[in-house]
């Protein structure tokens, strides 16, 4: 009997996975189901190969600010993991940031060329038309983050 439970919760496991996976993020991002805000302009997409992520900035239909969402890849394509948003997009200082889980994502001028957490860097995403940069730092726990000072840099390593 034991076995045949086990058995079942494997499987529903795999067909829920396979179900809920798609051929692209942005594909994934198009079919949330009940999602904090429906997608429209996406602004970039970064796929990171070594831990096989990918995270979407867009802009929702609805409302003035960004979002980011980060999608896992298994074996049967994109999954959506989370999403979290800052905003109004006008007001957005450097330092502004919110976070979710292990990853977090701030504001930032485009004059800043990285942002630096202890060893991570941040990935840097231009908002076109705006004066604005979104940051991304993933693989990073709150405890971390908590610990060690944001650094804004310019070209030269400067410190903004």
């Amino acid at each position: 009997m034991a076995l045949i439970l086990i058995a079942s919760v494997f499987i529903f496991i795999e067909v829920h996975k396979k179900l809920y996976s798609y051929s692209t993020p942005e594909e994934a991002l198009r079919n949330i189901s009940n999602p904090k805000a429906e997608a429209g302009e996406v602004v970039e997409t970064r796929i990171l190969e070594e831990t096989n992520t990918a995270y979407i900035v867009f802009y929702p239909l609805e409302d003035d600010m960004v979002l980011v969402a980060r999608f896992n890849r298994n074996k049967y394509g994109w999954k959506y993991a989370d999403m979290i948003g800052l905003g109004p997009i006008e007001t957005l200082r450097k330092g502004d940031y919110v976070g979710s889980k292990d990853f977090y994502m701030g504001g930032t001028m485009s004059n800043v060329s990285k942002v630096k957490l202890g060893t991570y860097e941040a990935e840097l995403i231009l908002l076109e038309g705006t004066s604005m940069q979104v940051w991304i730092l993933h693989n990073t726990t709150k405890k971390y983050f908590k610990s060690k000072e944001l650094l804004f840099l310019d070209k030269e390593g400067n410190k903004l």
